[in-house]
């Protein structure tokens, strides 16, 4: 552990501990220096059932942090001349309302300016999500929630959350490519980055397979969590992968992604610089994942922040009801270190990012 970082990773360390201690963080804890870990840990259980500890191997559920995997194939895609991030929706797909088409661009849905909202707040989309049995049938459901969703506020006039932009910039990822959208971030991404662990698994697999976490729920008063994973009436994983998030990565494969956007595998410089930087600035509010009074901007599949004179980039992930999954990958591009957090558990993730800041930059996060 490099010495002028010690105390800080040390009380990183502490307070994982403690929150696993009481059962309140299960999970892997990953920080390297120069492609190196420096601090690997991992706590609690992945399948309570058979006793199957988590470990550094074990693969996790990254809910939005996936969102990446959406920036860096549209952005590979811009490298090579099919896609422009300033053209509107309707350039690249059919189905959309005049308003929406003509109007919402690329560069709006990734900065979440787009006015489009949430399709998973549509009670229909709920039932049919327990239903599928094919990505064809996740795919038509949803873009039929997203295309017969109003706009939320006029284009590019505010800041709001969508899953439903992303979603749909999967869909122009795989108009373009020719691919579906969990094919070509296969074969584009993880297969170039080495990332071997990460895949876009159906329930059936995330059921069978013992690397995977199993996602557990609230604890409740008499100790137990529910295990969300075989629990009746989920949402179907069909496998087929969406630009809204999803899939499954462990905390090495994580950082093997972080290495190959700096050293060029995924795409040149220019457009790693593209994917990477922050577009539009954000208020405190806006995101609660993040520490408190940070410049925060949104981007194309990234967040990025600063502490101090330090650029962070990344993304986190959540699903706090039912529960079962809070995520962070966080590149500290200037010093050469990155910091990932996967967790089984729901857990609000900023007194983490907090002690990464200090631990890593020497400086507290402000408040």
């Amino acid at each position: 552990m490099p010495q002028n970082h010690s105390s800080g990773l040390l009380a990183y360390e502490k307070f994982v501990a403690g929150q696993a201690a009481s059962d309140q963080f299960s999970g892997t804890i990953l920080v390297a220096q120069a492609g190196r870990p420096v601090l690997s840990r991992s706590y609690g259980m992945a399948d309570k059932a058979l006793g199957i500890p988590n470990g550094p191997g074990t693969i996790f559920g990254l809910a939005s942090l996936g969102k990446i995997f959406t920036g860096i194939a549209a952005c590979q895609l811009a490298a090579e001349g099919r896609l422009n991030f300033y053209a509107t929706l309707g350039t690249y797909l059919d189905g959309f309302p005049a308003d929406t088409a003509g109007t919402v661009t690329v560069d709006q849905m990734f900065t979440h300016t787009s006015g489009m909202g949430n399709y998973q707040s549509s009670p229909l989309w709920q039932q049919q999500a327990k239903t599928w049995t094919t990505p064809e049938q996740e795919f038509a459901d949803t873009m039929a929630a997203i295309t017969q969703s109003p706009l939320l506020f006029t284009p590019g006039t505010a800041y709001g959350y969508s899953n439903s932009g992303y979603y749909t910039l999967g869909a122009i990822v795989a108009q373009v490519s020719g691919m579906a959208f969990g094919d070509y971030v296969r074969a584009h991404i993880f297969g170039p980055a080495g990332m071997t662990s990460t895949n876009y698994y159906t329930s059936a697999q995330e059921r069978s397979n013992p690397r995977v976490a199993h996602a557990y729920g609230p604890r409740q008063p008499d100790g137990s969590r529910a295990d969300l994973t075989t629990a009746p009436g989920q949402i179907v994983d069909t496998g087929g992968g969406a630009g809204a998030g999803g899939g499954s990565s462990s905390a090495p494969d994580l950082l093997r992604l972080a290495l190959a956007l700096g050293d060029g595998t995924l795409m040149n410089a220019a457009y790693a610089k593209v994917a990477t930087h922050g577009k539009y600035p954000l208020s405190p509010s806006d995101l609660s994942d993040q520490p408190p009074s940070q410049n925060i901007m949104s981007g194309y599949g990234f967040e990025e922040r600063t502490v101090g004179s330090h650029r962070i980039f990344g993304h986190g992930g959540a699903a706090p009801l039912p529960g079962g999954i809070a995520t962070d990958l966080s590149i500290y591009a200037d010093l050469n270190w990155v910091a990932v957090l996967l967790s089984n558990y729901y857990v609000n993730t900023v007194p983490y990012l907090q002690l990464e800041d200090q631990a890593i930059t020497g400086q507290r996060s402000r408040s």
